[in-house]
Parts: structure tokens; C-alpha cells; sequence
């Protein structure tokens, strides 16, 4: 038996962009398939959805994650501006709640840093559902649940579990997509949305766990879609109990976020790229050198005070603190110039060159856009 439905491609759903919020129902069905009782109260559980529409979905399973008696870290990202001011004025105030407006194939900025390290897997739950439609890739229109599923993945460590939603037939008429699930998860299921959620747009989720190491696994691939082909498949209420399982060891291996913002650079983004940065400079200064300023300390006949700005400036410059800081990479470096000045002196012109010492500080964010700070 093959399930098709052909009224979900409409003006409406373009001019929504795919967008079909999934119900409070559906995702606390979902969430009651995952074990946490294993993790340490004190354990931050990071969890993300990156196509996170007003953002009810995430903060349905934050508050699920909390009641178990886990500490959630929840990443909201929402393209659409509307929709992310929705989500920002309801879950904006929330505790470890982290909320971004920006496109995740360009612009999204998710990751830990550690020096020149970048490092995408910090994430133990990943939620996705994609917009059903179709969008342009590298000048070529495609299907959206393959890719969203592919660039999700990328954020999830190894034993972390991957909830991912989408129409039934996209999943049997996408051929490769059952077998790209299988090559990257084990344990994978795939269950129908519950009686009356189902019927609107014959969504399912799949759900696996990520593996340590990718391998082809077609027979499971195949077995699926043999199951999915004949409706031989569960619905979320039909299911009994959890049949995944979180544990410390799992979430340990998630790393800090340290960076979550949207990557394109503005005059707001470099301004608060860079004071991060100073701000960071001068704090572990006074860490490392705490100085009471009440006090003035003599050594040679020299007065020893606080590097105030001035000094961190130079410092700055002279590479004293070159590499990734913050949110921005800088190179501090000094160039030679050579200025000419021109004088009338009664009949004559007198030329004089002299040369100067130019210190300079570049700051260059994620995507290579650079901003040149010079005297």
C-alpha cells in the first residue's frame, strides 16, 4: 500500500515556506521514546531545532527534558523573522533557552572553539522538521528533507538522537534517503503520527542513534522500506515505554557551544564580535594580575599600574594575543609608511618624508570577511 497526498503543494504552503508546526501531542509522544533517567541532574543536556518555526516545539521538550529532572541547554534558529520575533517575546526569557534568526546552510554559526578548532558535534538531541518543498542548492532545485537532514546531522555526537519528521511518500519516493538515515544511525525506527495527526499531512518521524562510525547498512535500509511500502509500521501512541537511552557518558562528549549566532557580518555583529573580545582580554588580565588601585606599587622607582585600554591596545597589535577570541580570529601586526609632507617656504616647496611605525589590529569573523583596524 502507497500513501500519496497531493494538496500540500500550494501557494499556501510556499508562501509559509513549508512550515507545518508539529503538536504538543506529537512531540511529547516523541520525547517519551527517550530514556533520561541515566544523566546526572547536574549534566547539561544540549538540544537543538534548527528550523524551529515559534519555537513551541523545542520549548515543549525543554519543559519535558526539566520534569525528568535534567538540566536542558535548548538552541532555537528560525529563518523567518516573523516567526523568530514570536519565538524571541515567548521563550526569550527562559534559562539556558539560546535563540538565533538565521539561515542554516549559510549563516548559522553553531560550534564549540577551542584556539583554531572548530568542532560542529554539541549536540545530544537533534529535532528536525524541514519544510516540505523544495529549495535551490548550489544553483540546482531539490527535494529540502535530504539536505536539512544532512546539515542537522553534522551537530549531533556520536550515541545522540536524531528526531526527524517528515511526509511518508517523500521518505519511499526519495530512494537514497532510507539508506543515508542507515549509513549515519542504528537503531532507527520510523513510526506514523498518532490517528488524527497523521491524516492532515502523512507525516512520520524517523528516530536513530548516531553512530560512532559511519557504514553502509542497506538490508536495514531495505527492510524499512519494505515495511513502510506494505503500512507495516507503528503509530507514536502504539508504542510502550522508552526504547532509547541518553546517558552522561553520551552527553559528556558534547562540547561546550561557545559560539551561536548568525554569521553575516554588520556593523552590530563586528562591534560585538570585537568588545567580546576586549572584554575577554581585560577580564583574564585582571585575573592573572589582580591590582588594587588604592594601592601604588614601586619597584626601581617605577610606579606599576593596571593595563588600562591603551596598553591592551598595544598589546593587540603587537600579535600579544593573535587567534580565534570569542566570536573573531585577530592578527596583530605593525607596518612601515612613509608620509610626505609638502611646504611653501617663500618661493620654494620643501618635501619632507618621514617615516612611521602604523600599528594595525585585523579582525576576521567565520566567513572571512575582514575589518581593518588602523592608525
Amino acid at each position: 500500500m502507497t500513501f500519496k497526498y497531493s494538496g500540500w503543494q500550494n501557494k499556501n504552503n510556499d508562501g509559509k515556506f513549508g512550515f507545518f508546526p508539529t503538536s504538543k501531542q506529537v512531540v511529547l509522544a516523541e520525547m517519551k521514546l527517550i530514556d533520561f533517567s541515566q544523566i546526572s541532574p547536574d549534566m547539561p543536556v544540549p538540544m537543538c531545532d534548527f528550523t524551529g518555526g515559534t519555537g513551541d516545539q523545542l520549548a515543549w521538550m525543554y519543559h519535558y527534558v526539566m520534569e525528568q529532572g535534567v538540566n536542558p541547554v535548548a538552541y532555537y534558529n528560525e529563518k523567518t523573522q516573523e516567526r523568530y520575533e514570536v519565538a524571541k517575546k515567548r521563550y526569550g526569557n527562559l534559562p539556558d533557552f539560546h535563540l538565533c534568526n538565521s539561515d542554516i546552510f549559510y549563516y548559522l554559526r553553531c560550534c564549540n572553539t577551542d584556539g583554531r578548532k572548530v568542532d560542529r558535534n554539541v549536540m545530544a538531541v537533534v529535532r528536525n522538521n524541514p519544510p516540505y518543498t523544495y529549495i535551490d542548492r548550489y544553483g540546482e532545485t531539490v527535494r529540502s528533507e535530504p539536505v536539512f537532514f544532512l546539515e542537522n546531522d553534522r551537530y549531533l555526537v556520536p550515541g545522540g538522537i536524531h528526531i526527524f519528521e517528515l511526509p511518508l511518500y517523500q521518505l519511499l519516493e526519495q530512494e537514497t534517503l532510507l539508506k543515508q538515515i542507515c549509513y549515519r544511525y542504528e537503531q532507527v525506527n520510523v513510526f506514523k503520527f498518532p490517528p488524527g495527526e497523521f491524516e492532515k499531512f502523512k507525516q512520520v518521524v524517523v528516530i536513530g542513534v548516531k553512530k560512532k562510525e559511519n557504514f553502509n547498512d542497506v538490508k536495514v535500509a531495505e527492510q524499512l522500506r519494505a515495511k513502510l511500502k506494505l503500512n507495516d509500521i507503528k503509530t507514536l501512541d502504539e508504542v510502550e515505554g522508552p526504547i532509547y537511552k541518553l546517558t552522561d557518558e553520551v552527553v559528556s562528549r558534547c562540547k561546550p557551544v561557545t559560539v551561536f549566532r548568525d554569521g553575516r557580518v554588520t556593523d552590530q555583529t563586528l562591534t560585538t564580535g570585537l568588545n567580546t573580545v576586549l572584554d575577554n582580554l581585560l577580564e583574564n588580565e585582571r585575573k592573572k594580575k589582580p591590582v588594587n588601585k588604592a594601592q601604588i606599587i614601586r619597584k626601581g622607582g617605577t610606579p606599576i599600574i593596571e593595563p588600562l585600554i591603551g596598553h591592551q591596545a598595544v598589546k593587540l597589535s603587537a600579535g600579544a594575543f593573535d587567534g580565534i577570541r570569542g566570536n573573531v580570529l585577530i592578527a596583530g601586526g605593525s607596518q612601515k609608511v612613509i608620509e610626505v609632507h609638502e611646504v611653501e617656504e617663500d618661493d620654494k616647496i620643501v618635501i619632507t618624508e618621514v617615516e612611521k611605525i602604523v600599528p594595525f589590529i585585523e579582525i576576521t569573523n567565520a566567513r572571512g570577511d575582514i575589518l581593518l583596524k588602523g592608525n
